[in-house]
């Protein structure tokens, strides 16, 4: 029966006692849950400074990294710049005509992405098209297509973008950037403000002007010193012309190229499109990221001197630009 105290019904004694005083087997659950959590803090935070630690390696902030936001309606070029600690922001019109890399014709290049999926190369097609185009190496697509708005915030990316890489460690690096750079972006439409040529035809199909490609201040950029620049053999096989992005590349990088051709290459086009010798490690780094290159130690690839640094790429690699 319930009790009845000072005229208004209440618990008994022995109730409120049961409810203050929680049977043994709960508090104890608690304890554990608390220990446990305590315990758990510091597994969370080295697998945090563990990710962190393999963003920072990954992606290397040391040097220039170029990142596509592929939009429904257009690509968004973020460009983040480790000295001045600064993104630049550059809209290019997903209508702009461009020739793509293999010679596949011209697509829109808001459509480029998805031929470039159709195709089954993932991003690749993509970054070869920009390579082709622009001159430039892309090292991080992020697919936004669900959304038609432009620039970069770790918000919007989170809620309408999904990045080709691995997931958490592009959050991860989107995130670090963003404090890194703060408020610090350069925001740039390509038309508008970056000079540049259509070709004579009337389908108006994008090229870039050589003046563009100076004005980017594109990667792994040298002061222009000659004593800055490394001496490096090109080995293509029977092809003796390297195309016209490759020694811009070559150029912006600092590299005197002092011979082009030649080289034994019984290497899969696919897997082992380039294969690179060199001292400097800077300039390995920047063959693996630019055109994905392979570091091989020991190869005869028909030069006299073993210890003569080089780069090797495939005909067909260089065919498909």
């Amino acid at each position: 029966m319930k009790r009845i105290t000072n005229g208004k019904i209440g618990s008994s004694p022995q109730n409120s006692r049961r409810r203050k005083n929680p049977p043994v087997f709960f508090s104890k659950l608690r304890k554990s849950i608390k220990i446990l959590l305590i315990l758990l803090l510091p597994v969370i935070f080295f697998v945090q400074l563990f990710l962190l630690y393999s963003v920072l390696r990954e992606y290397d902030f040391k040097n220039n990294v170029n990142i596509l936001f592929v939009h429904r309606d257009k690509i968004v070029l973020v460009k983040y710049d480790p000295l001045a600690k600064e993104l630049l922001e550059v809209d290019i019109d997903g209508e702009a005509l461009m020739n793509v890399s293999g010679n596949m014709g011209s697509y829109h290049l808001k459509n480029v992405y998805d031929l470039s999926i159709n195709e089954g190369k993932n991003e690749k097609l993509l970054k070869r098209t920009f390579m082709k185009n622009f001159h430039l190496p892309v090292h991080l697509v992020v697919d936004c297509r669900r959304s038609d708005s432009g620039g970069f915030t770790v918000l919007e990316t989170l809620k309408n973008c999904k990045p080709t890489g691995g997931k958490i460690k592009t959050f991860l690096y989107l995130g670090y950037l963003k404090l890194r750079v703060g408020n610090n972006i350069v925001k740039k439409d390509f038309f508008a403000d970056y000079m540049r040529r259509f070709d004579a035809k009337e389908d108006k199909t994008l090229e870039i002007d050589a003046n563009d490609f100076l004005k980017l201040d594109l990667d792994f950029s040298k002061s222009g010193n000659g004593d800055d620049y490394q001496s490096i053999k090109i080995l293509t096989g029977t092809q003796k012309i390297l195309p016209t992005y490759f020694s811009d590349v070559f150029k912006v990088i600092g590299v005197r190229i002092i011979d082009v051709g030649g080289g034994v290459y019984d290497l899969d086009p696919i897997t082992d499109r380039c294969i690179v010798r060199s001292k400097s490690e800077d300039f390995v780094k920047n063959m693996e990221k630019v055109f994905d290159c392979q570091v091989i130690e020991n190869i005869n690839v028909g030069i006299n001197d073993v210890s003569e640094e080089f780069i090797f790429f495939h005909p067909n690699y260089l065919e498909s630009f």
